[in-house]
């Protein structure tokens, strides 16, 4: 169908001329992504990176059932459509990828450098339709820890920003050209997301709300938007069919049920919301002396410092105890006020942006970003840095927005005014997926070396998962599970003390200690240290600076067992009944 131009308002125009040079900076962008991600095709799978390549590989064999075996991710096998709370589209492009290429970890890493690209490219399409400055703004998004350690995993954040940024750019587009066809794209498009993330489904009424703010009226093809509506309740009805429940409805209630069970209040939630939005997206804090006036900054840096202080003396927020290893509470309370006071920065420019202009693209922006951010604070079953990535694109946009219309009002900024907030931004990005790409290593190098010294002394067993779960399985070891492992004489238990569903073990059982480095000054999944970067139940951040702790793994041996069934539970589950093994 052709497109006819429509006639909006100038403030919903493209704004950044689309110029020759302008094609290098999109090219450029994309070799940029590339280049920063390069280093980090050998990181190790790690946190939920097994489950999707675990069920890619179960896609293979059973293309039209992707869920149907069951895998022992806590203390007991369960079926995987409990497990896995994602939808299969990111696996089945695993599949895709093992099928041709096989299965690597340089292999999957590169095949998602894919999604990477696309994602860059989508951003500064969207970036040149709302901002005069689509280059910096897609730099200020992608030069973010978020983006960066989401691009060094095969899990599915990444796949779904890929799409949600080109099905704003084609429903934008074809809002603006009166193009049918864009619209229709942009529906397939938010149908392929949702059925990559659950979240991407809130992206439909997000840009139908955008649409009635521009047209002022309902239209007939808005129904387009049926698209994905029909598609995720013929999913939810398909695998309702398939296992007893539609895994749609299923994982928002367990999710839920998880926020419900962990009893964090509201205050601790919006606060450790705050600090993960200003940590994981910490361009804002970068370019605060472009964004703020005097007063403001001044205003901002009193935050930080009253958060500084209210949290080092008084050692938590609301449920989360934060009293480190080493005495660190003070360096841990200086991450949350600087993290958080970066968080109210970037609710601060949502809001000014929207009263400033006051027009659909505001609004869209408005509510891309605090919709976001609700998700991940209040909805998500824990806050993650992955849940913020969405926000990056939304918060790169409104950054520029706030520069130009300081621009207005005094000065044109030179373009080396950009250069320092931008490498700053870089550097720590850089540093944080660096130092996840470390800890995801220590988990592989730790189950090679448990398997080197200790597979001859009889069967091997562990607690925990993640990709340490994934490379000892590779090995040949098995996962205890709850009531049903038995033990013989001679077998080897393996506990690692930083890890998901382990027991705390007393002084007596730590038999053999093995110390694997993980990284040097940077942390962003150690409990002992308070962060958390893919889950807050580890703590109230998402990364930390500060002398790190190696990672810690106990070997047992069962030299006498006194029971035919030796139960190890997972402490984050239930509690240990008994640990019925002695040292000879």
């Amino acid at each position: 169908m052709p497109c006819a131009e429509t006639k909006l308002n100038v403030s919903e125009k493209f704004t950044g001329r689309y110029t020759p040079a302008r094609r290098w900076e999109i090219i450029g962008l994309m070799a940029l992504i590339v280049t920063l991600l390069l280093p980090f095709l050998r990181r190790a799978f790690a946190i939920d990176d097994p489950l999707f390549i675990w069920m890619g590989r179960h896609i293979l064999e059973f293309p039209l059932n992707p869920y149907g075996f069951s895998v022992n991710w806590s203390v007991i096998h369960e079926p995987m459509s409990v497990v896995m709370q994602n939808p299969p589209l990111n696996s089945y492009f695993i599949a895709a990828i093992i099928f041709f290429a096989g299965l690597s970890e340089t292999v999957l890493h590169a095949a998602f450098l894919l999604p990477a690209i696309a994602a860059v490219s989508g951003v500064y399409l969207i970036a040149r339709r709302f901002c005069t400055r689509p280059f910096e703004a897609t730099l200020v998004a992608i030069l973010t820890p978020a983006f960066l350690v989401c691009g060094s995993t095969v899990m599915c954040d990444m796949m779904l920003l890929a799409f949600w940024v080109w099905a704003i750019y084609f429903w934008v587009s074809g809002l603006d050209k009166n193009c049918l066809w864009k619209i229709l794209l942009a529906s397939v498009l938010i149908t392929l997301g949702a059925l990559t993330k659950y979240y991407g489904v809130v992206l439909l009424p997000l840009l139908l709300l955008y649409s009635l703010l521009i047209r002022r009226k309902v239209e007939w093809w808005m129904f387009l938007g049926l698209i994905p509506v029909v598609s995720l309740i013929a999913y939810n009805y398909w695998t309702e069919s398939l296992y007893g429940q539609g895994l749609l409805l299923d994982a928002f209630k367990l999710s839920g049920q998880y926020r419900d069970a962990r009893g964090i209040s509201v205050i601790s939630k919006s606060l450790v919301t705050l600090a993960f939005a200003g940590g994981c997206l910490s361009s804002v804090i970068f370019f605060a002396p472009l964004l703020w006036n005097r007063k403001t900054l001044a205003a901002l840096v009193g935050i930080g410092a009253a958060l500084f202080l209210f949290f080092g003396f008084r050692g938590n927020i609301g449920n989360y105890s934060f009293k480190p290893a080493n005495n660190d509470q003070w360096l841990l309370a200086a991450h949350i006020g600087l993290f958080v006071t970066g968080g109210i920065s970037i609710l601060i420019l949502a809001i000014r942006n929207l009263v400033a202009n006051k027009n659909a693209d505001s609004a869209l922006l408005f509510c891309w970003l605090l919709g976001t951010l609700l998700f991940a604070g209040y909805f998500n079953w824990t806050v993650n840095g992955r849940s913020l990535l969405i926000a990056a694109p939304a918060l790169g946009i409104i950054i520029m927005r706030q520069i130009e219309e300081k621009e207005h009002s005094t000065k044109t900024l030179a373009a080396f005014s950009f250069i320092l907030p931008l490498i700053l931004s870089s550097l720590v990005a850089l540093a944080v997926a660096q130092a996840d790409y470390r800890f995801a290593n220590s988990q592989r190098d730790a189950a090679y070396s448990v398997h080197q010294r200790f597979s001859s002394t009889g069967k091997m067993l562990f607690q925990g998962h993640w990709g340490f779960q994934y490379y000892m399985e590779l090995l040949g070891a098995k996962p205890v599970e709850y009531l049903e492992t038995k033990f013989d004489k001679g077998d080897v238990v393996v506990v690692p003390e930083n890890n998901t569903f382990v027991d705390n073990l007393p002084d007596d059982l730590k038999i053999n200690r093995i110390n694997v480095p993980s990284g040097r000054w940077l942390s962003t999944m150690n409990k002992f240290k308070g962060t958390a970067f893919h889950s807050d139940a580890w703590g109230p951040i998402p990364y930390g600076f500060g002398l790190t702790v190696p990672e810690t793994y106990y070997v047992i041996k069962a030299y006498d067992v006194k029971s035919s069934s030796l139960s190890l539970l997972g402490s984050d589950t239930v509690r240990r009944n008994a640990l019925i093994v002695r040292q000879p």
